[in-house]
């Protein structure tokens, strides 16, 4: 479609200047009958239409399509990738009048131009104020932020815009979530809700005080409060590396041990808890899931001046115990003479993180496949190959990076280890629902391994840009979003368990803080970006979440599917 597109028109540009500059083109001439543009169509059907949002050639390519066709639709599970702007640019693709007319264009521009501001104001106001770099350091470790840590001009211009923009679809969209009934009355997946489990961790002291240097250096890098926005991407991709080894950063400097022994008097915690996951669910079939055995944390330490909104983390243990016991709670697991063994996928999303971990996965003689985005198309097909077929005695361990979140069929796993805290809840969705889909025939485990006291429990509440634009979108108010978010995350984080008075506030403004960083799809250094896919997946606990259907009909043996390949 788009190499057609590129032959036959041109994307409208300065040398047109009585033309729109979001969908107007030219066409180049005598080729566009040998192209898909020479062409009348009945139906035009555009899956994954979230990608329409950039005024590129794809965008020409759907654009034009549309014209030929006499109806289109288009399917999404995540219509808002990157910016507030994005629906806008997909509503124009579509021919939705509200958007394409051109006497909506002036719209168009106000709205960038107040985001822009917004920006810009909220910015201004961290650096004049110093705020900045006191939400950092409060965030790294794990503490509360208060009301009016920052300004939020930007999420308040992003609400107003998506109230407008959904006014504009109505009528347009069909929306469906995995609580949508069929015929029959029944949910539209079939699948029982998967069990999640959250295993919050302790680090040990050398971890939490390489956080403090990571902390520290960044601020000397940037004075006067403007580390949020000099530095933010990647300050935080450094401390989010370190929560899996130091080494993962190439400034730490690390010899690997030499054997078990050594790397046990200085494993770090969640490569540790990893590997007492893998054992034990590699022992043997339909175990219960592993919980975390509460500790009672060590007495912080107090002086007469000392108060409880202190920004000092609490006392680093220096091998702190994190226990880890079978769920004398957990319903069973039955399975018949032929099921198939469990298998594991361990979702790593820094591929500098690999080498550390498979050395010591080695080191305990544990095999596994990996799928990442430095291999090739055939590469990553035969890993995948290996693990869907092997047997008890076989690989049944893989590691993905965010390349494997997407558009694979994992259905012959069924338990999921997280190591690292997604982006946004779509991507967390699509990567839990690898495993949860049609044809999985067990219960389906997710394991989050969450380090106390750190950014991982703000980032598990998985409440970017993104997910205020996707929920707002949705029709849920960014007041009501708050709530939501400040309830689950306690839910999952804090109800099952005792909780340290450190980690014990999770407010929405904390939220407004971690937008400030920018933290949307432009994740780059060493992140690898999650691929677009139209597949949402949702535990039945989350109710509120506006995701989609998960495709259905895809067996566990089928043909692993070529690089670049959405489903």
């Amino acid at each position: 479609m788009s190499s057609d597109s590129e032959v036959a028109f041109r994307l409208a540009d300065k040398k047109m200047r009585d033309a729109r500059k979001h969908g107007d083109v030219r066409e180049k001439g005598r080729y566009r009958a040998s192209t898909l543009y020479g062409h009348k169509f009945g139906v035009f059907a555009l899956d994954e239409s979230h990608v329409v949002r950039t005024l590129n050639t794809i965008y020409t390519a759907a654009r034009q399509l549309r014209i030929q066709s006499e109806t289109m639709v288009a399917l999404t599970a995540t219509p808002v990738m990157t910016k507030a702007t994005d629906l806008w640019f997909i509503g124009c693709m579509l021919g939705i009048p509200a958007f394409d007319e051109p006497q909506h264009d002036k719209e168009l521009y106000q709205w960038r131009s107040q985001l822009a501001t917004a920006m810009r104001n909220d910015r201004a106001s961290a650096k004049h104020s110093g705020s900045a770099m006191k939400v950092v350091t409060r965030v790294v470790h794990g503490l509360s932020v208060e009301d009016d840590a920052l300004e939020n001009g930007f999420s308040k211009v992003v609400d107003a815009m998506m109230v407008d923009v959904r006014a504009k679809y109505d009528g347009y969209v069909v929306r469906r979530t995995l609580g949508s009934l069929d015929w029959e009355g029944k949910a539209i997946s079939g699948l029982p809700p998967y069990a999640e489990h959250i295993l919050m961790l302790k680090l040990t002291g050398e971890e939490y005080k390489n956080l403090d240097t990571i902390a520290n250096e960044a601020a000397e890098l940037n004075p006067g409060g403007s580390i949020a926005y000099n530095s933010g991407k990647s300050f935080y991709l450094s401390v989010r590396r370190a929560l899996l080894h130091p080494s993962c950063n190439a400034e730490y400097k690390w010899t690997l041990p030499t054997s078990r022994e050594e790397w046990e008097a200085i494993a770090t915690a969640k490569i540790s808890a990893l590997i007492t996951i893998l054992k034990y669910h590699l022992e043997q079939d339909a175990r219960p899931p592993l919980v975390s055995v509460p500790v009672e944390d060590p007495p912080r330490p107090q002086s007469p001046s000392s108060d409880t909104s202190s920004d000092e983390p609490a006392a680093y243990e220096e091998r702190p115990a994190n226990n880890l016991a079978p769920d004398p709670d957990a319903q069973p697991d039955p399975r018949d003479a032929h099921s198939k063994p469990d298998k594991i996928v361990v979702y790593v999303a820094f591929p500098s993180c690999f080498d550390p971990l498979l050395k010591i996965l080695q080191m305990y003689g544990i095999e596994y496949e990996t799928l990442t985005g430095t291999m090739s198309g055939r590469q990553r097909a035969e890993a995948l190959r290996k693990f869907m077929q092997s047997d008890a005695k076989g690989v049944r361990v893989l590691v993905l990076s965010n390349v494997g979140a997407v558009g694979f069929n994992i259905a012959c796993a069924n338990i999921l280890i997280i190591i690292d805290t997604l982006w946004s809840a779509q991507d967390d969705s699509q990567l839990i629902g690898r495993l949860w889909r049609q044809r999985q025939l067990k219960l389906v485990h997710v394991y989050r391994l969450i380090a106390r006291n750190t950014s991982d429990v703000f980032l598990n509440n998985i409440s970017f840009d993104k997910s205020i634009m996707h929920n707002a979108f949705m029709g849920s108010s960014r007041a009501l979003k708050s709530t939501d978010d400040e309830t689950r995350t306690r839910r999952l984080l804090f109800e099952p368990r005792e909780e340290s008075t450190s980690t014990s506030a999770v407010s929405g403004t904390l939220n407004d803080a971690l937008e400030k960083f920018t933290l949307d799809a432009a994740v780059q250094d060493d992140v690898e970006p999650i691929p677009s896919a139209s597949v949402d997946t949702q535990s039945q606990q989350r109710s509120e979440s506006p995701l989609s259907d998960v495709p259905m009909g895809e067996a566990d043996d089928a043909e692993p599917p070529a690089a670049g390949s959405s489903k």
